[in-house]
């Protein structure tokens, strides 16, 4: 008896898993890249100024997104980078670089469906919470921006990202500012 409940179990076992659909969505995302700052815009206006671009030349962004419906997911991202004091940050020069950390929390809705219907390009509209750390000064921020996913197989892709980052104190170093990155993305 025991041998033919072990001998149905298996049978049962292989029938399900050899059902498994292999055409099902991969909802988790894991995305690593690079990151730039532009620190240069709530003092003197200098809106997508290219020349002030704080960057590090190393692996400096990591996303881990979950997608839960075919419009919404929702993801963290951690940011490593440096302010540099050869840049104008907030409008002013700064004496010595200092280091940026950040991790965000954003939801996104992925909006593309309505415009165009290619399985190689996903759009979303993102926004979200975080927090970050400038010269070991604390900082929260309410995030909104774009992301611009681009498959270039059915698990790989390439993602632009830009978020506009509102900080709640706007007296520190590094307050408001836009971060945009690249990164390379894997589907799971």
């Amino acid at each position: 008896m025991k041998k033919i409940f072990v001998l149905v179990t298996v049978f049962i076992t292989s029938f399900v898993f050899s059902q498994e659909d292999t055409t099902a969505v991969k909802k988790w995302r894991f995305g690593v890249g690079f990151n730039l700052i532009n620190n240069t815009a709530t003092a003197d206006d200098r809106y997508f100024d290219t020349a002030d671009l704080n960057a590090i030349p190393f692996v400096s962004t990591f996303s881990l997104d979950y997608k839960y419906s075919e419009a919404f997911s929702v993801g963290g991202v951690l940011s490593l980078n440096e302010l540099s004091s050869k840049n104008r940050q907030n409008g002013m020069s700064i004496s010595n670089d200092y280091t940026y950390v950040a991790f965000d929390i954003n939801a996104k809705y992925t909006f593309d469906q309505h415009l165009v219907d290619v399985r190689w390009f996903d759009a979303s509209i993102v926004g979200g919470a975080g927090v970050f750390m400038v010269d070991k000064k604390g900082n929260q921020s309410f995030n909104v921006g774009l992301a611009l996913d681009f498959w270039l197989t059915s698990s790989v892709g390439l993602r632009l990202h830009t978020l506009g980052k509102f900080a709640a104190n706007e007296d520190l170093l590094g307050n408001n500012h836009l971060q945009h990155a690249a990164e390379l993305l894997v589907k799971f």
